[in-house]
Order: structure tokens, then sequence, then C-alpha cells
């Protein structure tokens, strides 16, 4: 007998998928029935049970819908459209958005430090050492350079795309082993269309690594605890996983093993077995990190290390600063912004009942997976006095496979509520090239060109849905959906992104200063040091802390030269004598002053910064 059978039946307003399973060593059998969620997506469905069943035989094409096509002919694989898709959202997009500041070129410069010096265990930032995060990141992208010759900002980013596709490619994978491919592409679907994953899946920064990493040491847990043949070689692995996520994040990252651990446990289905593979990986995981933190210490001294150590973990659980100080409850309203769309299907999840139709609960343990992975990571996370949407990035696949299963409910109000969605998702997608391009040629004038070119592949992708349905081609509801995510993501990387690039002065200042210096002369800076300077300036930078020490360089120098003060705004400064500003660049909360002149006078020039404002 096959180990998987489908039909479908169809109802008065719904359809319905009954899948029948087999096979004890996936722990699958028994049956589950969940909606085929693209049923409305026309004009002529049949909406409420009880209405009339007339012209029900003409109107069953059109039943299924758009996205029930897409399932149709994606669910048969679903990691290769899923891949397709993201590599649409993610790959093409990577040098659109300026560089987020000093928290994303911290990260850049410090691996192009690592990549030109061959320290691999101490990172540096301006040649002193930047211990502020474990250096896993950068030997990712020192990795992804070595093709480039260097690590570029296309390069950096890089890993972050790949790992937010592999995000998702895992999730989906854990849910075709343990359902089928149309629950996949839904799983994947939802955490594709995450906001917090689309903003940093396209920046050189470590939340996207950090995710994938910790994923796949939860994915390999749940196989640890349920392949019985197999269990060992999965133990190690998620073991090895969860180093990496260490050495990427520091000491956090088990804290989401924990909690998928505990959700496990507290479901009642093999406890003794969850704790011991819990404490096997953490003790392989650990034993992994340990290499480098002890290779770490014999660098920069135990006292050093530790200092590491306090400044990120009881620092940040105990007095965060005041620019990530938040409220208990915040997690609770930053889940909107950080899962997205999906986010109006997840209260039906609090309706999910585990199937009795599987043997020995793997339902039940499976659901206390992802609920420990998402819910109970929420409130250990919420118990940290430092807070930001990108810290829940890790969760995002817990939440997604939760918003998947919450389709199967079939309790009231949620059929309805599902309905209602649709019909909005419908008449949104049908108006969004017009309020596109009304809004995007309002606020978006130095970007009117890709806006109008971004609206236009929508509605080709919109017309196109509309297509698929009348004449029930998978093929053309696939080609539609990768349109209308094309179109979106044109608008938004290519007209967002490139008004923001239009006053991104710390890109002009680049510019200025690398037209302004010979390629082999350093650009001398007076004030703060700038790893945004430091990795946009394709020059040596001389950073002075004080105008004495700058005012004995230049006395060793002879001929007119360029130096860039950087002062805090309101911290005064006066041009010194024989020197002339050049340009003023106002970015955040600093000022750039490009002076070009001879010899000294810099001492007592720059005054003391501005006492920094609290939080309250």
């Amino acid at each position: 007998m096959a180990s998987r059978m489908e039909s479908e039946i169809w109802e008065p307003g719904r359809v319905e998928v009954t899948v029948r399973r087999g096979g004890r060593g996936r722990g699958q059998g028994g049956e589950e029935a969940f909606p085929a969620w693209g049923e409305a997506w026309h004009s002529n469905a049949v909406e409420h049970e009880g209405e009339t069943r007339e012209g029900e035989e003409s109107d069953r094409g059109a039943q299924g819908g758009w996205l029930e096509l897409v399932l149709e002919r994606a669910g048969a694989a679903p990691l290769a459209w899923l891949a397709l898709l993201g590599a649409i959202v993610f790959l093409p997009w990577l040098e659109a958005p300026p560089m987020r500041g000093d928290l994303e070129a911290h990260r850049l410069e410090a691996s192009r430090e690592m990549f030109e010096t061959g320290q691999l265990v101490v990172p540096t930032l301006d040649g002193e050492p930047y211990l502020a995060k474990p250096p896993g990141q950068y030997w990712a992208i020192e990795l992804l350079s070595l093709p480039f010759g260097d690590v570029t900002l296309y390069s950096g980013r890089l890993l972050s795309a790949l790992s937010s596709i592999g995000l998702v490619l895992l999730l989906a994978a854990f849910f075709r082993a343990e359902f089928d491919g149309r629950r996949a592409l839904l799983a994947g679907f939802a955490l594709l269309g995450s906001g917090v994953l689309l903003e940093k899946g396209i920046l050189a920064e470590l939340e996207a690594p950090l995710a994938l990493a910790t994923a796949a040491s939860l994915f390999a847990l749940w196989r640890a605890v349920w392949d019985e043949q197999h269990g060992g070689r999965w133990t190690v692995v998620s073991g090895l996983a969860m180093g990496a996520a260490i050495l990427i994040k520091g000491p956090v990252a088990p804290l989401f093993l924990g909690t998928s651990a505990a959700g496990m446990a507290l479901a009642g289905v093999r406890r003794r077995r969850v704790g011991v593979v819990f404490l096997e990986v953490l003790l392989i995981a650990v034993a992994l990190a340990s290499i480098w933190a002890i290779a770490l210490v014999r660098a920069v001294g135990s006292e050093r290390a530790m200092e590491v150590v306090g400044g990120e973990v009881v620092q940040r659980l105990e007095s965060a600063s005041h620019t990530n100080r938040e409220p208990f409850w915040y997690y609770l309203t930053a889940l909107f912004g950080a899962l997205g769309p999906a986010v109006v299907l997840l209260p039906a999840a609090l309706a999910l009942r585990a199937s009795r139709e599987e043997e020995g609960g793997r339902s039940r343990s499976r659901l206390g997976f992802l609920a420990g992975w998402s819910a109970l990571s929420l409130i250990a996370l919420s118990f940290s006095s430092g807070k930001e949407v990108r810290y829940l990035i890790a969760t995002l696949p817990g939440w997604a496979g939760l918003v998947a299963l919450s389709l199967s409910v079939d309790a009231a109000p949620w059929p309805r509520w599902r309905r209602a969605l649709r019909r909005f998702a419908s008449g949104a997608s049908a108006l969004a090239p017009l309020l596109i391009a009304g809004a995007g040629w309002k606020l978006l004038p130095s970007a009117r060109p890709f806006v109008l070119a971004g609206a236009g592949v929508f509605l080709v992708g919109r017309l196109l849905m509309r297509y698929s349905v009348v004449t029930r081609s998978a093929a053309a509801a696939l080609a539609s959906l990768a349109l209308m995510l094309f179109g979106v993501k044109t608008v938004w990387a290519r007209g967002v992104f490139t008004e923001q690039a239009q006053g991104n002065q710390i890109a002009l200042l680049g510019e200025r200063l690398n037209a302004c210096h010979p390629i082999d002369e350093p650009v001398f800076v007076l004030g703060t040091y700038r790893s945004t300077l430091d990795f946009l300036i394709a020059r040596p930078l001389r950073v002075f802390r004080d105008g004495a020490s700058l005012d004995a360089a230049l006395a060793e120098r002879s001929g007119e030269t360029c130096v860039l003060v950087t002062t805090r705004r309101g911290q005064p400064f006066s041009v010194p004598r024989g020197w002339t500003l050049r340009d003023h660049f106002p970015v955040r909360s600093f000022d750039f002053e490009h002076l070009h002149g001879s010899g000294p006078g810099f001492d007592g020039a720059l005054g003391p910064p501005p006492p920094k404002k609290r939080k309250h």
C-alpha cells in the first residue's frame, strides 16, 4: 500500500485535502485534513455552508483558487520553488540599501581586517581588539569573500541572504518530512514574508546567520529525539550547529535550545530522551565554542575575556543601554513587525490540538517543540533588559510553523476569518499597482522610474494570477507569484533605498575623501573613530583622539593635506588658522568637518563633547 494518498473532498464553502499516511519510522499515521487555503481567490466560489450547490460542477474548476494552483504545482518540489523565490527576494538587492550605520559597518570592517591580517582569534577595529561578538560571522564572511579578493559590501551581505534562504529551506524540509509538500510551502511562505527577515536578509548583520545556525541545531534536536536509528548522528549535528550559533552571537544562543527542549518536555512525551539529548547537544556546543574561548584567553588574557562576557551577558540582562531598554511586554507588540502579514493567521494557533492518530505522541511533541521555540523563547527574551525586534529572528521558524498548522483549524470562527482575509487579499492585490504607483510617484521623486517599473511588473503578475485561475494553469500561477514578488522588491529596493541613498551623507563623504586623497595617502581624522568611514574610504585611516597628537603628525608633513574632524552634535570646534572648511556633513548625531590646509593648529580646537542624554 502506498505510504501516502491524497484525495480532495469538495464541500460547500471549503476545499479540504485529506492526507492518509503510513510509515511508523517517520512517526506518521492516521488521517490529517487541512483546508486548501486559496479556494476563495475567485469570484464564483461557494462561500457559506448551507448555500445552494447550483452550478457547483461548473464552478469546481475555479473553486481551487490561485493559491491552490500554486500549492498543486509547487507542492511536488517545495524546496526548489522556495529556493527560487528566496533568490528573487534577496539576491538581486544586496547593494541597493546604503550601509546601515556603525552596526553593519562594525561587522564588515572587522571581517575585512581579519581578512587582511590573517588573524582568526581576536577581531579588531582600527587595529584594536573588538570583542563585542565572537568571530563566527567574520569567518563566514571571509570565506565568501575569497572569490572577490576582499571583503566588500556585496560579499558581506551575501552571507545574510544565503542564510535567510537556507532558513526558509530548513523549515520547509522539516514540514515536508513531517507532513507533505503543501504544508512545507505554506510554512516557507509564512517565513519568507516575515518583516525582520526581509530586512536583515540583505544586511551584513549577524541575525540571519544566527537564525540559520539555531534552526539547524533545533531541527537536528528534533530528529535526535525521534530518530531511533540515527539519533546519535543527529545529536552531533545539533551540537555542532549550536556551537556555531554560540560563535556567532555568544552565550545567548543556547536559550533557544532550552526553550525548544522545554516545550517538548512539557508535552509529556519522551521526557527522559529529551533531557538526555539536550544535555549532550549542550556539551558538544560548549566544547566547540571553548576552542575559540581558550585561544582568546591566551591572546588577550582572562581579565579582558571576562569583561566581554560581563558586557554581553550580564549587562544586557540587567542594565541595557538607553537605546534598547524596553518594558517586559515589548515583544508582544514587536512580534507584529517581526512576523509580518502572517501574524493575522496566528490567533488560530491557539485552537490547535494534537492529532490522536499519530502513534507515540509525536504530534503532541511536535506542537510542544514549535510552541517552545516560539512562545517560550519570546517569554524568556522578555526577561532581558535589552530588547529589539531583530532579536526575535531566531524564533521566526517556530512562529511560521504554527501559522502553517493553524490553517488546519476548522473550529469557528477561524474558517470565516480566513475567508475574510482571502477577500481582503484579493482586493488589495488588485488595487496594489495603482497604490504603489501613486504613492511612489509622490513620496519617492528621485526613484520614479523604478517605482513605475515595479508597479508595472506587479500589474502583469496580478493579471497573470487572474489568467491562471480562469485557465487552471499552475505554471501561470507560479509565474504570477514570482512577478508580484519581483515588482514589490523592485519598488522597495530600487525605490525606497534609492531615495535613502540620495540623502546618505556618509557615503557622499566617503566619495569626497577618496577624490581628495591619493590612493596611498592616509586620511587624518580628529575625534571619534567611525567604522563606517573606515570601510567606505579606500585609504589608510589615522585617527587622533586629541589635537596635540594630530599636530605632531602634521608637523612631520610638508605641503597641503586634508583633515576630517568628527564631532558629536553640539560639540564646539573652531577651524584653525591656515585651514579652510571644504564640506560639512551632518550624519545623525555626528557632524563631519572636511578641512584643507597645512601645518599644526588643532591643539585646543576641539572642545569637550556634550553630555549624553539619558532615556528615562
